[in-house]
C-alpha cells in the first residue's frame, strides 16, 4: 500500500513491485498488492520469472508484463485480481503486455488459473481465439527449473494470502489489519498521506507562464519537486490568489533546471516574473493520523545479527559473532541461520504438509464420493488435536458455506456435506473448492457436484 499523491519528488507515486534492469529468476508468490496505483506488478524483461498465487486489489493501472527491449519469459499462475473503483470491460484483462506475435525477442508467457473481475482469463479456450497472437502464450511452464512452490487454485489463493501474507507474528498490527479487512470488505482506497495536514513542498519566483502552465527554476530545490498532482498557489505578485492543480511537468532547460508545470485549468490572469508560487500536497485522502503502537521489552541480541542470544545458544551458535547469521549449518536446504530463525515464526501452509497430515493422499484430505450428487464425506487426519474450519468456495473465490468450525481430535475425522450453501440452498452442478484450515496449515481440494 503505497502513498499516492504524497511527498515523493516525482509526484503521484503509489507503487507496488518492480522487476527490471536485467533481473532474472524472480519469484513473486503469495503476496497482497492493495491500494497501489501502478506496478501491480511491473515486470520489464528477464527470464525464469514467476508470478504465483498473489492477490491484487484496488489498482490504478493494471499489472504490466513488458519486454522493454529484452526477452521476457514468465509464468503467471493462480492469481486473483479484485477491483474496487477500476473498471475492466468484458473484453479487457487486468494485465497488459507490450508485445505480441511480432516480437523480435521471442517473449512468451505461461498463464494458468488466473481470475479477474469477469472470471478466469487467458484460458486455453480463450487463447485459441487470439489468432496469430496465441503464439506468445506457452502451453507449459517457462521455468528452466521448477521452483517447487505450492500452487493453489485462485479461489483458495484469496483466503490463503489474506490469512498469511505480511507480518503476522505475534499478531497483525493495526495497519495490516486495516488493509486486509479492506480487501475482504471491498472498502478503502488510494491513500495520499497519513495525516490531514497539508505539506508545502516547493516555493519561489515565477519566471513566466502560458495560459495553461507555469515556468520556474528549481535551481535551489534538491531533489526537484514535480508539480504533477499537487496544488499550485500564486501567493503574491501578478495573479495572486489563483489556485490550480498540476497535471504534468516538462523540462525547459535541463542545465539550469528550469521546468514547466502544466495545470488543469487555464489561468484567469497569467502569472509573471513578479509572481511567487507555492506547491502543496493537499492530503485529501488520509488515514487521520499514525497508528499507535505499544512498546515492549527488547530481546537480548549482543552481536546485533537479528537472532536472540538465547536462541543462538540453544542452537550452538555464537551470540557474539554476527557473521554466523549467514551460515547454513542449521538447514540442509541452504537457508541461512537467520532465515531458519525467522522461518520458525511462520509455519508454511502447504497442501502437502506431511509433518501435519499423514496416512492420506497427497491432497491432505479425501472427499468421497467426488463427483457427488447428494452427499459427500470429507475425511482428514490430524497429527494433533486442534480447531479446524472447512470452507466451500466457488471458482471465483466467493465463500459459499462453512461446513466445519470447531475442535477436532487427533487422528481421522469425518465431516459430511449435502452440497448446500450457508442459506441451506442446494448448489448447482459445477466445480467448487474446499479449504481445510488449521492453526498450522491449509489444505485444499476440488469438488464436483453433478445434479
Amino acid at each position: 500500500e503505497g502513498l499516492y499523491k504524497s511527498i515523493h519528488p516525482k509526484g503521484p507515486h503509489s507503487c507496488g513491485f518492480l522487476v527490471a534492469f536485467g533481473a532474472n529468476q524472480v519469484s513473486i508468490h503469495h503476496n497482497l498488492f492493495a491500494h497501489n496505483y501502478v506496478r501491480n506488478p511491473l515486470i520489464m524483461g528477464g527470464t525464469n520469472h514467476e508470478f504465483v498465487d498473489n492477490v491484487i486489489y484496488d489498482w490504478g493501472l493494471v499489472s504490466e508484463f513488458q519486454e522493454d527491449g529484452f526477452l521476457l519469459k514468465q509464468d503467471i499462475i493462480g492469481n486473483y485480481w479484485k477491483p474496487l473503483s477500476s473498471t475492466i470491460g468484458l473484453n479487457e484483462f487486468p494485465l497488459k503486455l507490450d508485445f505480441d506475435s511480432s516480437t523480435v525477442f521471442g517473449s512468451r508467457l505461461f498463464c494458468q488459473d488466473n481470475i479477474g473481475p469477469h472470471g478466469l482469463f487467458f484460458t486455453p479456450q480463450q487463447i485459441s481465439t487470439f489468432a496469430g497472437n496465441a503464439i506468445v502464450f506457452s502451453p507449459s511452464s517457462l521455468l528452466d527449473t521448477a521452483s517447487n512452490i505450492s500452487y493453489h487454485p485462485p479461489a483458495i489463493t484469496f483466503d490463503t494470502v489474506l490469512n498469511y501474507a505480511g507480518a503476522i507474528h505475534p499478531q497483525r498490527d493495526a495497519t495490516d489489519t486495516r488493509v486486509v479487512t479492506s480487501v475482504r470488505d471491498s472498502t478503502g482506497g488510494l491513500i495520499d498521506c497519513m495525516t490531514a495536514t497539508p505539506v508545502m513542498l516547493d516555493s519561489g519566483a515565477v519566471m513566466n507562464s502560458t495560459d495553461t502552465s507555469i515556468i520556474y527554476s528549481q535551481w535551489l530545490q534538491n531533489p526537484a519537486i514535480s508539480p504533477e498532482g499537487r496544488k499550485i498557489m500564486i501567493v503574491s505578485g501578478t495573479a495572486a490568489g489563483q489556485i490550480r492543480y498540476g497535471i504534468d511537468v516538462g523540462v525547459v532547460d535541463s542545465a539550469n533546471r528550469i521546468v514547466e508545470g502544466f495545470i488543469d485549468t487555464a489561468w484567469t490572469i497569467n502569472p509573471d516574473s513578479t509572481s511567487h508560487y507555492q506547491v502543496w500536497v493537499t492530503c485529501d485522502h488520509n488515514l487521520g493520523g499514525w497508528p499507535v503502537y505499544s512498546t515492549g521489552t527488547s530481546i537480548v541480541d549482543s552481536d546485533h545479527d537479528g537472532m536472540p542470544d538465547s536462541w543462538e545458544i540453544a542452537h550452538q551458535l555464537n551470540p557474539n559473532d554476527a557473521s554466523d547469521r549467514n551460515g547454513t549449518n542449521l538447514d540442509s536446504a541452504g537457508y541461512t541461520n537467520l532465515e531458519v530463525y525467522l522461518n520458525g515464526f511462520y509455519p508454511i501452509p502447504s497442501p502437502n504438509s506431511v509433518a501435519d497430515i499423514y496416512n492420506l493422499k497427497n491432497e491432505g484430505f479425501r472427499i468421497f464420493p467426488n463427483p457427488f450428487k447428494e452427499t459427500s464425506t470429507f475425511e482428514f487426519c490430524l497429527k494433533e488435536s486442534s480447531c479446524i474450519e472447512i470452507i466451500i468456495y466457488d471458482v471465483f473465490g466467493n465463500r459459499l458455506n462453512k461446513i466445519a468450525d470447531g475442535y477436532y481430535t487427533k487422528g481421522i475425522n469425518m465431516v459430511k456435506w449435502n452440497g448446500t450453501n450457508s442459506s441451506g440452498n442446494y448448489l448447482s452442478s459445477g466445480v467448487y473448492f474446499a479449504d481445510l484450515i488449521t492453526p498450522r496449515f491449509i489444505c485444499n481440494s476440488r469438488i464436483i457436484i453433478v445434479r
